[in-house]
């Protein structure tokens, strides 16, 4: 079965571009991607041996120049999608609109979430934090505009998969979709390369993009507060990061403070899965994570999660058990983390019960799984 993939850009080493390379790589289908900004160079290597079709070459620079390329996603159609037996869109906002004019075969959506400016409220307050009245009211009028006009594009689809209930609760809440025309299928692991080595370092780790969403400055704050008590650990943040970027340009201010943080910025596959191998535990602190693949990884290394009790890390984490899902405060961190210092047979008793949990969301299984909803409706 010949299969489109549709994605809306492919230029970082995050958890979308990531779903869309174990689907290819691990899938029975004949894909081929399609997409509207290739970065080949800061993206996973793997995407260079699969079959991927730049619709728009050359570079757009700045926000208002990337959005003037999205607006293909109303006004183009692709005539090389003609030839395939379905199409399956990926998604994080925007890139549904697709589907307006290239819905001639089987359509199929995977919702990593819908845009979260416009149905994720804590994520807009977050955004819209110490905006002014004016930019508010502009950004409310676009967002009705765009509701309107994304419920069209949604109707399109025959069948949409969500990659958890926080999502799903996102879409049915929002009436873009029915309920019964979404499935969940939770993106997963890979447990062959993510595996233990019953290894503790005294070091915490925060794997991800440095970004204003991921809030790393919540995991240097919850350090401090727990390096009062503890001078011989370390925290690593290890993801890739814009030099230019603001809030990014503060965590690493703040971290040259402390000479036991370390922000190490972008590693390969293999550096990461070093570091969770290594590490005493794992922070995660994102603004209401859609699903959450960071939780994962680390417990299929063995290592319990710390994490702020929001979104996805709900689905993936059960309190006291592969982590301890608590509040969006340094505090509640650091607590955490004294325990977990305090108490390091827990530590190394709960690495296996990690593992086990971290099982359930193989790769193989997620693809399979998709496949076979896919194959239903055609």
């Amino acid at each position: 079965m010949k299969v489109a993939i549709y994605q809306a850009w492919i230029r970082s080493m995050g958890g979308m571009e990531r779903v869309l390379m174990e689907i290819v790589k691990r899938g029975r289908y004949d894909y081929t991607i399609f997409t509207s900004f290739f970065e080949k160079e800061k993206t996973f290597k793997e995407f260079g041996k699969m079959k991927v079709i730049q619709l728009r070459k050359g570079e757009a620079k700045g926000f208002l120049a990337r959005g003037a390329r999205l607006v293909h996603l109303l006004t183009d159609k692709v005539k090389e999608i003609e030839n395939y037996d379905a199409l399956l869109v990926s998604t994080g906002g925007l890139g549904e609109f697709f589907v307006m004019r290239n819905n001639i075969m089987p359509s199929f959506a995977f919702c990593h979430t819908p845009l979260r400016i416009v149905h994720d409220k804590l994520y807009a307050y977050e955004r819209l934090k110490g905006k002014n009245v004016v930019y508010k009211g502009l950004v409310k009028t676009l967002g009705l505009s765009y509701y309107w006009l994304e419920k069209l594009a949604w109707s399109k689809f025959i069948r949409v998969f969500a990659n958890s209930q926080n999502t799903k609760k996102r879409l049915v809440r929002s009436k873009l979709v029915k309920e019964e025309k979404v499935k969940v299928l939770h993106p997963g692991v890979d447990t062959k390369v993510f595996k233990p080595k019953n290894k503790w370092q005294n070091y915490f780790l925060v794997p991800g993009r440095i970004n204003k969403y991921k809030r790393q400055l919540l995991a240097i704050e919850a350090f401090k507060a727990f390096s009062k008590k503890f001078r011989n650990f370390k925290l690593v943040l290890a993801g890739q990061y814009d030099k230019s970027d603001e809030y990014a340009k503060l965590v690493v201010r703040e971290a040259r403070k402390n000479k036991n943080i370390i922000v190490k910025g972008s590693v390969n596959e293999n550096e990461l899965v070093k570091l969770y191998q290594h590490c005493y535990a794992v922070l995660f602190t994102p603004v209401n994570e859609d699903w959450g693949l960071v939780p994962l990884e680390a417990n299929a290394c063995g290592k319990l999660v710390i994490s702020v009790n929001e979104g996805g890390p709900r689905e993936s984490i059960k309190n006291g058990v592969n982590g301890f899902l608590v509040n969006a405060n340094p505090y509640d961190f650091a607590e955490k983390m004294e325990f977990l210092v305090r108490n390091e047979w827990y530590v190394q008793k709960q690495a296996k019960v990690c593992r086990n949990m971290a099982l359930k969301y193989d790769w193989d299984n997620f693809v399979k799984g998709l496949e076979r909803e896919i194959k239903r409706f055609i």
